[in-house]
């Protein structure tokens, strides 16, 4: 039995494939097509935005009926969540592939993100998950306890400025503090230079505070084209990466915390687990 999930994140759209849910070996695939940019301004997804979604689902869809997949799942968060025109990619999406994408919200995509690195670190854990249009805080200890999820990732923090201050409150991290999604797995990347993405080279990763300050004054100190060449880091995150880095940094500083620990389970596994297939 093979299942791919797809992730329509704000900033890029993601696959694994599974083949019987071994989640420590799947097939990874990503194509970034900014569905927030323009998002903060007009609360619509744009066209080219739209329609790079679709031709990425697209080509998603050949390979994995090129891989002989059973099952193909495909969910969406903040930017679908927010656009008052979502319902066009829907559409289109239901027409060309017939599989009805499943917009979940915030608490569900808080849950999803803990029951996919909870599984992976004992006691209890404070999670964050940095996207490209929400970022998520959750806690618990097997059990969520707090989940929230607040309004600004990497791609809106590009596209308008916004005090953090205003955004993050009422939370407080308690027990291990652990990082899922594409920022927190870059910088991982970044610091082992990693060249090929692979699990076992992110997975339980950690990075103190002040490794990150200083991958970020790296950062801050290149050309994006400069920054395009760096290990570890995807060209197509190369003009977003400082401001999804700058939401960890403030989280981390303003909760005196020292260090993260790295998790590569994520939503995607959460997903399978939260839909019940395992």
């Amino acid at each position: 039995m093979k299942t791919a999930i797809i992730d329509i994140g704000s900033n890029s759209i993601k696959m694994r494939i599974y083949k019987e849910f071994d989640f420590n070996n799947p097939s990874y695939y990503m194509n970034v097509t900014r569905l927030a940019k323009g998002l903060v301004d007009s609360g619509k997804l744009c066209k080219k935005s739209i329609d790079d979604s679709l031709d990425t689902l697209l080509e998603f869809k050949q390979i994995a009926d090129q891989h002989k997949v059973d099952r193909i799942y495909i969910f969406a968060t903040q930017a679908m969540r927010e656009a008052s025109n979502r319902d066009v990619l829907i559409d289109k999406v239901k027409e060309s592939i017939g599989i009805e994408i499943d917009v979940i919200d915030g608490e569900t995509e808080a849950e999803i993100g803990f029951l996919g690195a909870s599984s992976e670190i004992d006691g209890e854990i404070t999670l964050i998950d940095i996207g490209g249009a929400s970022t998520e805080i959750i806690r618990g200890k097997q059990k969520i306890s707090f989940a929230k999820s607040y309004p600004v990732g990497a791609v809106k923090l590009k596209g308008k400025h916004i005090d953090l201050n205003e955004v993050f409150h009422h939370f407080k991290i308690k027990g291990t503090f652990v990082g899922i999604g594409g920022t927190i797995t870059t910088i991982a990347a970044i610091k082992n230079k990693v060249d090929e993405y692979k699990r076992s080279k992110i997975q339980g990763t950690t990075i103190t505070l002040a490794e990150i300050e200083s991958i970020q004054n790296n950062l801050l100190a290149m050309s994006i084209d400069k920054r395009k060449h760096v290990i570890g880091l995807h060209p197509s995150r190369a003009d977003i990466i400082c401001y999804g880095i700058e939401i960890l940094i403030y989280v981390m500083r303003e909760h005196n915390i020292c260090n993260i620990i790295v998790s590569d389970f994520g939503s995607m596994e959460g997903y399978i687990k939260y839909k019940g297939l395992v």
